[in-house]
């Protein structure tokens, strides 16, 4: 059974805002590749996400098949 004390670290935890980052890109190497899409978005544990965008960023470079597959990005603007 947990502790009191780790319960209270848990629930003072889940309260505390954080931050996720996404990047997509054209490939697997950054040397290789460019962005194409870039998401931010923060949230707490308690609550969920609180704010999110999501930004299509034009790569100047054609999109491999692949990666379209694989993040639904493609060349359409």
């Amino acid at each position: 059974m947990l502790s009191t004390e780790l319960l209270a670290h848990y629930r003072t935890l889940s309260q505390q805002p954080f931050t996720v980052v996404d990047v997509e890109t054209t490939g697997r190497y950054a040397w290789e590749s460019r962005v194409t899409e870039l998401s931010v978005l923060q949230a707490t544990l308690a609550d969920g996400v609180h704010q999110q965008q999501t930004h299509l960023i034009n790569p100047e470079t054609s999109i491999p098949l692949k990666i379209v597959q694989f993040t639904g990005i493609t060349q359409q603007w």
